[in-house]
């Protein structure tokens, strides 16, 4: 109903519109660097990776000029940077546990 109200064929025209967008807007920003476990634009993010699927790759090249295959180096370094940060959190950590002892 949705999509339908803005414009859209379906949920997945408006899915594949979305993700693009989102997904170009972090990319540019580079606020993923900042993000923590809770942050709001990691979680969004969890959201559209886990569940862009065929939304997007049936639908993306129609209306934009990328294609899902476009989106994986995006994908790949924010992953990176996020897997970076839990690596380092996890190693600051435990350098305090030892040092209390």
């Amino acid at each position: 109903m949705l999509a339908q109200h803005s414009g859209y064929k379906d949920t997945k025209e408006l899915y594949s519109t979305e993700v693009s967008s989102v997904l170009v807007n972090f990319y540019e920003s580079k606020l993923y660097k900042t993000w923590d476990k809770n942050s709001k634009d990691r979680l969004k993010f969890n959201i559209l990776v886990r569940n862009c699927g065929r939304g997007v790759s049936n639908n993306l090249s129609r209306f934009l000029i990328f294609k899902l295959s476009d989106f994986l180096p995006i994908i790949i370094e924010i992953l990176e940077s996020l897997v970076a940060q839990e690596a380092d959190l996890e190693t600051r950590l435990k350098k305090y546990q030892y040092s209390r002892f």
